[in-house]
């Protein structure tokens, strides 16, 4: 598999630059060109995604996730976004999880970048067990007010932004 791979990045590679060519003219690009591209870009923005977590999804890291979009739009590619969604909606939990355990900016900031990076990719999180998580952070706040009142009102700002999924700017131009 591991084999197939490497041939179909080399196949798209070697013939990428004639590609845009074909696309220039408005010629379908060749099928099996198509395929290598597919699986070569579908391959990338999975890696270009598990990276930005590696780097807590700081936004000026997610360059490369756009380079990819590009891509894949002017080879006229659906990616296929079921992992990149899972992967993305897990690493969404996990956060919203930690953050019921303990309030952290960092975290709050993670959340606001995984949502504009699904929303980039065009991608839908499954956010059921975070909203749990949060609702309960908030049922929590509400019997204990002592717990709210120890953070900074921007804090709470943040983490009420999240509960209802307000976010901010998208990380890349849009197409």
């Amino acid at each position: 598999i591991e084999k197939i791979s490497f041939e179909y990045e080399r196949l798209y590679e070697e013939h990428r630059r004639m590609s845009e060519i074909y696309r220039s003219v408005n010629l379908s690009i060749p099928e099996e060109i198509q395929l290598a591209a597919e699986h070569t870009l579908n391959h990338r923005i999975m890696k270009a995604v598990r990276e930005l977590a590696e780097r807590n999804f700081d936004e000026t890291e997610a360059v490369n996730a756009c380079r990819i979009m590009k891509e894949a739009r002017a080879f006229d590619v659906k990616l296929k976004k079921n992992m990149v969604a899972d992967f993305l909606s897990n690493q969404l939990e996990w956060r919203i999880k930690s953050l019921f355990e303990r309030i952290d900016g960092r975290l709050i900031k993670e959340c606001f970048a995984i949502q504009s990076v699904a929303d980039k990719l065009d991608v839908e999180l499954n956010k059921r067990t975070p909203q749990d998580y949060l609702f309960l952070l908030l049922r929590r706040w509400q019997e204990d007010p002592e717990l709210k009142a120890a953070l900074s009102e921007e804090t709470v700002r943040s983490v009420l932004d999240v509960a209802v999924w307000k976010f901010h700017r998208p990380l890349c131009d849009t197409p």
